[in-house]
């Protein structure tokens, strides 16, 4: 958005002056007798659709943008973990994510084919352990009784992120 620069304020007030785009003057009408004759309950609603409209999202996410983000993806990771259709291939040189499913859920037994890629209930065990990280990890965030432990917490919401951050342009189906 360009400002216009103004020399003088006789300038300035010139600009002033001058008339208004319509959809201006109706706008302001419309909220001037909002302001005058409706209840503010009823005056911040419409404001928020305007600004829901106007934006394309709701306003009010904008005051825990982390809560409102991990409640987006939460319900799409589920459903994409729930219909996906294989696993990416860059799961099969990923040691870090080998050595993690490992420690919790014990051993893979790591065969490779020809190519020197995993067989394919290798990598969606991987794949799905993944998924699960990054879902545990937005539910995480989403809860707010964490004051017992707040280590744990933040690792499981770090980890979840760490997934995400990591895996996110394979996130297709």
């Amino acid at each position: 958005m360009e400002f216009k620069k103004f020399s003088s304020v006789d300038e300035l007030m010139d600009d002033m002056m001058k008339p208004k785009p319509f959809y201006i003057e109706v706008w302001y009408n419309i909220r001037n007798f909002y302001d005058d004759w409706c209840p503010k309950s009823l005056y911040r609603k419409v404001d928020k659709l305007v600004r829901w409209y106007r934006w394309g999202f709701n306003p009010e996410d904008l005051w825990s943008l982390d809560y409102a983000t991990a409640k987006f993806l939460l319900p799409r990771l589920k459903k994409f973990k729930e219909t996906k259709h294989g696993s990416p291939s860059l799961l099969n040189d990923d040691e870090s994510l080998q050595m993690a499913y490992e420690e919790e859920h014990g051993k893979l037994n790591f065969t490779k084919d020809e190519h020197g890629n995993m067989e394919y209930e290798n990598l969606e065990k991987l794949w799905d352990f993944a998924l699960q990280k990054m879902i545990d990890g937005f539910e995480e965030s989403m809860n707010n009784d964490y004051h017992d432990d707040w280590d744990k917490h933040k690792k499981i919401i770090d980890d979840g992120l760490f997934y995400f951050s990591r895996y996110f342009t394979t996130l297709w189906d």
